[in-house]
């Protein structure tokens, strides 16, 4: 566990919270419910249409297999987790025939809901407002450390503009104020406010960004780098860009 403990630090005085964005078990099971969520409902604006409209078979069959997805990925994280500390074919065999244990019933169910509420329910807030780790990582960030960052330089002034304009004539930059990298952001925040706590690293802006430059025939995003590198005289690392 101490070294554990320790490898996550070093990882974090590097690369920031990646730790968050792609491997913390809060961030991967809430990916994929957000995948089954898309699965059985659509894109969020096919979603926000759907929570609109007036209840029909439809819609009905589509939060049930919504929530049943939901609920049996939850099931099987707890019947694995209660697994570790009991023999897990015998459990699987007596949970099923009514043979397990009172208490085996209970962390399953326990896990189960756990699971089906953090990661369908509560998702970005978990990271935001009870996650202690969160809190230790954003203090382990130096000057070296790699984030996720908007470049001003490059998107400032936003504006919207028809694809093909002369925006630079308008005294526009390439950002066009589209907001999809915060309707992408897991946390809700807008990475262009500079960085904040509640980002994780995930590069969900990153991937919205690109594919609004692709439209709009601009070259990819802009470079993330170590702050102050180039003042130093070391070359910038370019890793990510929003």
């Amino acid at each position: 566990m101490i070294i554990a403990a320790f490898g996550l630090f070093f990882i974090t005085v590097y690369a920031g919270r990646i730790w968050c964005g792609y491997t913390c078990p809060q961030s991967v099971w809430t990916w994929i419910f957000m995948w089954c969520e898309k699965v059985t409902e659509g894109d969020r604006n096919q979603r926000i249409k759907l929570d609109k409209a007036p209840m029909s078979a439809n819609k009905f069959l589509r939060k049930f297999s919504k929530h049943s997805l939901w609920l049996l990925i939850g099931f099987v994280t707890g019947m694995t987790f209660v697994g570790y500390f009991s023999p897990i074919r015998e459990l699987v065999i007596d949970f099923f025939t009514g043979q397990a244990d009172g208490w085996s019933y209970f962390w399953v169910g326990f896990f189960t809901l756990a699971t089906y509420g953090n990661a369908g329910w509560l998702r970005e807030q978990v990271c935001i407002y009870m996650c202690p780790y969160a809190r230790f990582q954003s203090v382990m960030f130096d000057k070296d450390t790699l984030i996720v960052s908007y470049d001003p330089r490059r998107g400032e002034a936003r504006g919207p503009r028809k694809k093909g304009a002369d925006y630079k004539a308008q005294g526009l930059g390439d950002c066009i104020d589209c907001t999809m990298c915060v309707q992408v952001c897991p946390t809700g925040i807008d990475i262009r406010d500079g960085l904040q706590i509640e980002c994780i690293g995930c590069a969900a802006c990153i991937d919205a960004c690109d594919s609004i430059m692709d439209k709009m025939e601009y070259p990819a995003g802009s470079s993330a780098t170590p702050p102050n590198t180039t003042s130093r005289g070391r070359k910038p690392i370019n890793c990510a860009h929003a």
